[in-house]
Formats: structure tokens, sequence, C-alpha cells
């Protein structure tokens, strides 16, 4: 259950990147909105592995 959470990150920062590529702004307006955006996703993706090992130990432990 926890992995459909991973691909919903996934796909939800799919379509802002979609938008930026076809906005009217500057190459380099462009590639700081993406990398900023795909910072935020590495960083969401990264939460989620973490809450899911906790939430497999806490499991175990019971």
């Amino acid at each position: 259950m926890l992995k459909q959470g991973r691909i919903l990150i996934i796909l939800g920062v799919l379509p802002p990147i979609v938008i930026i590529l076809l906005s009217t702004s500057t190459i380099s307006n462009k590639l700081l909105a993406i990398l900023i955006i795909l910072c935020i996703g590495a960083f969401t993706f990264c939460a989620s592995m973490l809450v899911e090992r906790f939430y497999k130990k806490r499991k175990e432990n019971k």
C-alpha cells in the first residue's frame, strides 16, 4: 500500500514539469523551476521510504 504512495509522488511531479516546459519563460527560469520541483519530489520520495521502514519495523515488533 505504501508503494502506491511513491507512484503517486512520481505522477504528481511529472505534470508540473510538463507545464513548466510548455510555459513561455526563459530557459534559465524553466531549469530552476524544474530543479526545485525535482528536489521537492526527491525529498518527498525519501520521506515516504523512511515512513515505510519505520512502519515495517514497528509492525515486526508487535
